[in-house]
């Protein structure tokens, strides 16, 4: 799990380490057109595109960190087991925010810990529509299928298995 949490504690330490690797990396790659053909022209040309790709290949990875700052937060969980819910809980300190389709994996956990708990005065749930196509797209995704697919050429196991599981996600949301 604490591969899942992003904390912008720890983004001006990863920077500096991925920069520095980044540099020696490029470096130790530039020479090898140098040694094994002694072209010196192609090592600093190659060099140079790895030194100009550093930077997009960094905020591209740290994306979701810079968003976190812009939006005032320390860090958040983007992914985690269900058996983990009790520990994020337990960490929370000022705001609890949950996005997901319907909540009923974690309601039950989250109401015992409402209850118990006093120091948290914020809680935002942002559900998906149940009706959305997105919903069909990401049931299909967390069953292995790629998000440029087109849905309507899946096998028909497959198909039915998502559609089973679009229409239990639908009437999970119904019934809360």
């Amino acid at each position: 799990m604490p591969n899942n949490f992003q904390s912008i504690k720890s983004l001006p330490r990863d920077i500096i380490v991925n920069l520095v690797v980044s540099l020696l990396g490029s470096a130790l790659i530039s020479l090898i057109p140098w040694i094994l053909s002694g072209k010196i022209r192609l090592s600093i040309l190659l060099f140079g595109v790895l030194i100009i790709s550093i930077p997009y290949l960094l905020f591209t990875k740290y994306k979701r960190l810079f968003k976190l700052i812009k939006a005032g937060m320390d860090g958040y969980y983007y992914s985690f087991d269900l058996s983990e819910n009790r520990k994020v809980f337990r960490e929370t300190q000022h705001s609890f925010c949950y996005l997901g389709i319907s909540s009923n994996s974690i309601l039950e956990d989250f109401r015992k810990w409402a209850d118990e708990t006093h120091s948290v005065n914020k809680y935002l749930f942002l559900l998906t529509d149940p009706d959305s196509s997105a919903l069909k797209r990401q049931i299909a995704y967390e069953k292995g299928v790629s998000l440029d697919a087109d849905l309507s050429s899946l096998n028909a196991q497959l198909s039915l298995a998502i559609e089973h599981e679009v229409e239990t996600e639908k009437n999970v949301s119904v019934v809360q």
